[in-house]
């Protein structure tokens, strides 16, 4: 992912420069609902519509009209944002008995519409409209109890309510089955169920599910991995306007995954995600305006970008933009912005947020130096196999930073961090090895680990192979 790395001194042997990473790195691993909000079925229609009448006119019909009429006139107001009459109309409507109308009315309820939100209100219109086997207040029904509005949160009653509706063929419906079965809520986690479920509502045009479908293929997740699939259905989600497919697909374009990359493309479908308010493909284009993918390099536009996903409270964005005060990119250098929004990005649990706020507290930028501070956020970060992380905590147990000194948790650090390639951690294990801390000595896994950091082109690994005679 897109991370950032940092400057530390080593001991004895020399100064050695851990550069933290800059930013988070354009390789992106999409886990399906990382920003999709669940909404509940739009506003149903049923059936067309005829001039409205005023108000007046309005009241004096009330009691001659049917209650498909008096839904349709409520359905009349509501598209002039007249939701106070529109209330009126469901209501009379629905005390008539027409499923509709109580849908709607439920509807207006839930949002606020014309009347003060109350959930207890939604539910029990909802709830009648549903026992008439109306397929949106089925679903409705089914989003409030998973979410526990107006009444105590119930998986089993949600999936109950999912069910019937998708079984009518609502594509919310099925949308929200397949999310009960994906997450495991109120059935048992499979994904195969989510997928078929998914594919239902896709092959009806929604955009959502399409998107959700290109996620599943992408990750392999109830199907087996293919990025041609993922590919095809993110780009008829992103034709359709979704702005989370949109993303998907810059994604796509960015790695190269079922596609040549290209970075014009990738940069294209970003800007289209960004401008419909995505906080992740704002973050997504402020990395290419920082990196000068696919446009010209400007920090100024990645500052501009990264703000704005990380106003909306992406960790990545908060992150970056934390980086662009560090390092005074496209913005003045300021240290305590750059700890404000780490520590944003950190308190969400994003590793590289952890990993630089860590980097902020043992420098002493922009806060009090304070070593035990470090070592707490190094270690939430290298605890999510964060590679610079692990090395950063094996060196803080090497010095005694923090932490009583402690060579074999050191080696332990170290270790994971060099079995994912980290060039330092990888010479830092050599280190111990040659000079038996924390471990008996053996030269020639020393030697081993210095090799391995010298492939690297690690200038310090290649030192200590020429003082072995290695070179």
């Amino acid at each position: 992912m897109k991370n950032k790395s940092s400057i530390l001194s080593f001991l004895l042997i020399a100064l050695l420069m851990l550069l933290p990473l800059s930013g988070e790195a354009q390789s992106i691993t999409r886990d399906k609902k990382q920003q999709t909000t669940k909404t509940t079925t739009k506003k149903k229609r049923d059936g067309g519509s005829a001039k409205t009448p005023s108000k007046k006119e309005h009241d004096s019909l009330m009691p001659n009209m049917s209650a498909e009429e008096l839904n349709r006139k409520g359905n009349d107001y509501y598209d002039e944002k007249e939701y106070a009459d529109a209330v009126k109309c469901y209501r009379r409507s629905a005390e008539l008995g027409y499923a509709a109308a109580q849908y709607n009315l439920g509807y207006m309820y839930e949002k606020g519409y014309g009347v003060k939100q109350n959930y207890h209100e939604a539910l029990k219109w909802y709830l009648t409209s549903a026992e008439q086997g109306d397929a949106s207040a089925q679903n409705n029904l089914g989003y409030m109890y998973e979410r526990g509005y107006g009444v105590q949160q119930n998986y089993n009653e949600a999936f109950m309510w999912y069910l019937k509706s998708a079984e009518q063929g609502n594509s919310s419906g099925q949308i929200n089955l397949g999310d009960m079965y994906y997450y495991g809520h109120g059935v048992q986690q499979d994904y195969n169920e989510a997928i078929e479920w998914y594919q239902k509502a896709a092959k009806q045009g929604d955009a959502q599910a399409q998107f959700f479908m290109g996620s599943m293929y992408e990750n392999g997740y109830g199907v087996n991995q293919d990025y041609d699939k993922a590919l095809n259905w993110y780009r008829k989600a992103a034709n359709q306007g979704d702005s989370n497919a949109q993303d998907a697909l810059g994604d796509m374009y960015a790695n190269g995954y079922g596609v040549k990359q290209d970075y014009n493309e990738a940069v294209k479908w970003y800007l289209k995600s960004a401008n419909q308010g995505n906080p992740s493909a704002q973050f997504s284009i402020g990395y290419m305006y920082e990196k000068g993918y696919g446009v010209k390099q400007d920090y100024s536009e990645a500052v501009k970008w990264y703000r704005k996903s990380a106003e909306q409270g992406n960790a990545g964005g908060q992150n970056n933009l934390g980086h662009m005060y560090e390092e005074g990119y496209g913005v003045k250098q300021d240290y305590n912005e750059a700890v404000k929004w780490y520590r944003k990005s950190a308190e969400q649990g994003r590793a590289a947020g952890q990993y630089n706020l860590g980097f902020m507290y043992e420098n002493g930028h922009g806060v009090r130096q304070d070593y035990s501070e470090a070592v707490k956020w190094y270690r939430k970060s290298a605890e999510q196999d964060d590679a610079q992380s692990q090395n950063k905590l094996g060196y803080m147990y090497e010095n005694g930073y923090g932490v009583k000194q402690d060579y074999e948790e050191a080696l332990k650090w170290y270790s994971k961090s060099a079995e994912q390639g980290k060039a330092a951690a990888q010479f830092h294990m050599g280190y111990l090895y040659e000079n038996g801390y924390g471990v008996s000595k053996n030269l020639s896994i020393a030697r081993y680990w210095y090799r391995k950091a010298a492939e690297q082109g690690y200038k310090h690994a290649i030192e200590a192979l020429k003082r072995l005679r290695e070179v």
